[in-house]
Parts: C-alpha cells; sequence; structure tokens
C-alpha cells in the first residue's frame, strides 16, 4: 500500500519526552491548497497520538482557522495565490523564510521541527537556519526545486544560481532527520542524493469522507478542473476543449486560481458551456466536484509533469470519478491507468481528450469500469491513513533525540 508499513508499527509509538513540535507550513486554512489540506491532516494525526504535545504552527496565513491542539503563529506576511509577478512571489517567500527564523528564535526550547515546502525561498531559508543551530527537523518536499524554476523559466540549468540552490537544497536534504516525498518520482530524485533509509513518500490522497460516494450528479454531462492554473497547466488546452465539447452538450466546470486566470475568465465570457467558478473553500469545491462526471488534470509534458500525480487526480479518484489527464507516461497517469482509474493522452493531442470524454460519456460500460476501479483502489489512499502513518514515524523518530 505505502511504504509505512514496511518500516514501523503506528500501535507501537510510545512518547518519551515530546514537549515542542514546530511546523511550517506557507498556508493553512482558510487558504485552500494542497499544503494547508496536508498540514490540517498532519497536525489532528500528532495530536491524536498524545493530546498534551505543544503542536506550533508557523504559518504566512493571517487569522488561520482553528484546530484542536495547535497553536497557530501568523507571520504577518500573507501568502498569496491570486494572480502576482513572479518576483513578488519570491519577494514573499524571502520575507516569510526571514519571518519564520525570528519567530522560532522567540519561542525557546523546542524539541523539534517540521518544515513543508514550497514555499521553496522560505523553507530554504528556514532550514539553513536551523542546520547553522544544530536544531533537528523533518524535511516535506511537495514540488522539486530548484528544478521547478529551471522548467518555468526563471533560470537556466547549471547557472551560478541554480548551482547554488541546489548545493543547499542537496544539504537540506543530508541533514533531515527524514524527507517526505509527495510522489515516487520526487523520492527517487531525492534518494539519488542521499541515502534511501531516510527518505519516505506520503502521498497527497483524499478525506475519508470522500468514501461516503454522492450518487447525485449534474443532468448535463459535466467535466470538471479544479486547481492551480498556473505554469505547468495547460490551459490552453483546456480551453480549446470547452470550444470542442460545446456543440455536443458537454459542460466544463474551472475551479481555480492563478497566472492564467485571466485566459479562463476570457473565454468563459463567450462560451456558454464554460462554467468558471474561481476559487472557493475546499468543502464548496468538493461539493461541486462530487457532481461532475469526469475530472481533468491536464499538466505539460516536462521533467516535474512526468514525475506528479495532482491532489486534483486524488481527489477524482477518492469521490471515484474517472480522469482524463495529460501527460501520457506520468506517474498520475501510470497509476491511475494500471488500477483502471483514468484515460491518459498525449500533451497537446485535443482530438484524442475530446474522444476520451465523448466515450466515457457515450459508453456506459467503459465508464462503469473506471468508476469501479476508483472505488476498488481508492480505500487505501486515504488522508488520515496516511498522516496517522508519517505522524507515527516522525514521533518514532523524534522519542530517539
Amino acid at each position: 500500500m505505502w511504504f509505512a508499513n514496511k518500516y514501523w508499527n503506528q500501535k507501537e509509538v510510545t512518547l518519551i519526552k515530546m514537549k515542542t513540535i514546530v511546523l511550517f507550513y506557507d498556508s493553512v486554512f482558510p487558504v485552500n491548497n494542497a499544503g494547508s489540506i496536508r498540514a490540517y491532516h498532519l497536525l489532528k494525526a500528532l495530536s491524536k497520538y498524545d493530546k498534551e504535545l505543544d503542536l506550533i504552527v508557523l504559518t504566512g496565513t493571517d487569522n488561520p482557522i482553528p484546530q484542536s491542539g495547535v497553536r497557530f503563529l501568523p507571520l504577518n506576511n500573507v501568502k498569496s495565490y491570486e494572480k502576482i509577478s513572479v518576483l513578488k512571489r519570491l519577494y514573499k517567500e524571502f520575507r516569510l523564510g526571514v519571518a519564520s527564523v525570528i519567530a522560532l528564535r522567540k519561542l525557546g526550547e523546542i524539541d523539534f521541527v517540521f518544515i513543508s515546502s514550497p514555499s521553496y525561498l522560505a523553507s530554504l531559508i528556514l532550514s539553513g537556519y536551523i542546520i547553522f543551530k544544530n536544531k533537528k527537523f523533518f524535511f516535506e518536499v511537495r514540488d522539486l526545486y530548484p528544478e521547478a524554476y529551471v522548467y518555468a523559466g526563471l533560470i537556466k540549468k547549471n547557472s551560478f544560481i541554480y548551482n547554488a540552490l541546489s548545493s543547499l537544497t542537496k544539504k537540506i536534504y543530508s541533514a533531515s532527520l527524514l524527507n517526505v516525498s509527495a510522489t515516487s518520482g520526487i523520492n527517487g530524485v531525492i534518494s539519488s542524493y542521499v541515502q534511501s533509509d531516510k527518505n519516505v513518500i506520503m502521498y497527497n490522497g483524499f478525506p475519508r469522507k470522500f468514501l461516503e460516494l454522492n450518487e447525485n450528479k449534474f443532468e448535463k454531462f459535466t467535466v470538471v478542473f479544479h486547481g492551480t492554473l498556473g505554469f505547468f497547466q495547460d490551459i490552453e488546452l483546456l480551453i480549446e476543449l470547452a470550444n470542442k465539447i460545446e456543440p455536443l452538450n458537454i459542460d466544463l466546470i474551472v475551479i481555480g486560481h492563478g497566472v492564467k486566470s485571466d485566459a479562463i475568465i476570457n473565454a468563459s465570457n463567450k462560451l456558454i458551456n464554460l462554467k468558471f467558478k474561481a476559487s472557493l473553500s475546499h468543502e464548496d469545491t468538493i461539493s461541486i466536484v462530487s457532481m461532475c462526471h469526469v475530472g481533468i488534470s491536464l499538466r505539460l509534458n516536462d521533467p516535474l509533469s512526468q514525475i506528479s500525480f495532482p491532489v486534483k487526480n486524488w481527489e477524482y479518484l477518492g469521490l471515484g470519478i474517472p480522469s482524463v489527464l495529460t501527460p501520457k507516461g506520468s506517474e498520475a497517469g501510470v497509476f491511475l491507468e494500471k488500477n483502471q482509474c483514468g484515460i491518459q493522452v498525449n500533451e497537446g493531442d485535443l482530438a484524442s481528450l475530446v474522444s476520451s470524454v465523448v466515450e466515457l460519456r457515450d459508453n456506459a460500460h467503459l465508464y462503469k469500469m473506471l468508476v469501479d476501479g476508483c472505488l476498488n483502489v481508492r480505500k487505501l489512499y486515504t488522508r488520515e491513513n496516511l498522516c496517522e502513518q508519517l505522524a507515527a514515524r516522525v514521533l518514532s523518530l523524534g522519542n530517539k533525540l
């Protein structure tokens, strides 16, 4: 199922002299993204083992939603996920990193720190300080940096900046007690730098409540895309899909925000079947997604996309909704096709994308087979189950400090 059962039995965890654990997340609820969702479930799992633990979260989110057993310390550096320039985002990440170091210094004695990245620059600054102070920490990797900067066209491979950032990042991997990767592909890259026994995978998964399948669907066959409308998403292909399926009486709902939001807004003003919902809460997003028939995930065919498993695909799976996704051969695509949960399409192949959607609408046998595939595999990948296992591993290692 997952790496966890190979390494430890969570029932054997016994807390010894554990007092204060500091966690860093650039955002938490009410901000709705992959990081905030992972934060919520891991915090819940940690507090489950010992309600006396002092869990402190450093975050760039202003006015976090309270969570039982957790103290949130907003760093007055709100991390915006709306459309902002790259330079402004990098500056915000730098400020967040400096603020997190200042906050950590004021906390005094702690047991260890759990750092989640991105924000990459913020996590780099905080990790560097912790290494300098010879403190213990865990490092979570949800996206591969500085490689992401290269594929986004921000820096060049083998430039001085890239080499410097890469060297610092490898130092973090080496110094951390445990490197937690969001995909097996990321884990493989990290394992090429440092010993594999300190690197583990925790997939994003989906909330356990998804297991209560919503049988209500929109009357019209509806395709949905939700998540970041950013650099690695083929938003142009998504708009072309909306154009092609409009005369076929198929709706496309898009939920999200990002640097490519304007393109979706402009297209939705021209196409009656394209419905743009902008940014919604996680609960409202899932309420809409659960009523759709097919989930779409369109990433570009870059090296990072090949080792990605988008959160949206986990949530489609958890809701019993088949996926149609690009690029072909990605970690998510191979997994979903192998488990009969989705259909892979080559990057930019509009004809195959349209035909896959239409076939799922018209071929009841194929559609049921993929829905059943989702239902058969999904129980192994609930967030609660995955986070409880990770919490057990983290606390077991923490007890040995």
